[in-house]
């Protein structure tokens, strides 16, 4: 659970219901939000108007940093349904939650605000 800051590369889509839920929670508890989603979805627009700085991007991910030292990464397809969805989780892991902030400040550099 982030305290402070949640970076992250997405691919919100309205189905996405978990993942807005968590977004929203952060929010309430003030937690610094940035994400670039992989397209200009209608549910990332939702969130841009509620405050979530979102950028789009084609990244190829779905890779979370929560206080600049956790990195969540997910190992499975979110783009194909499946019953199970795998992830990898770096749970204080400072250089490569860095080596991911560093991609994604090219990404939000390169990103197109919604």
């Amino acid at each position: 659970q982030a305290k402070k800051s949640l970076t992250g590369f997405s691919e919100l889509k309205s189905e996405a219901q978990i993942l807005n839920d968590t977004i929203t929670k952060a929010q309430d508890r003030n937690v610094t939000i940035r994400l670039v989603n992989g397209s200009a979805s209608e549910a990332a627009k939702k969130q841009a108007a509620k405050g979530v700085n979102f950028k789009y991007f084609n990244h190829g991910l779905n890779a979370y940093i929560v206080d600049n030292k956790k990195v969540i990464m997910a190992l499975s397809d979110f783009n194909k349904e499946k019953s199970e969805y795998y992830f990898a989780i770096w749970n204080n892991n400072v250089p490569f939650a860095n080596t991911l902030q560093h991609y994604f400040d090219n990404c939000w550099e390169k990103g197109k605000t919604l």
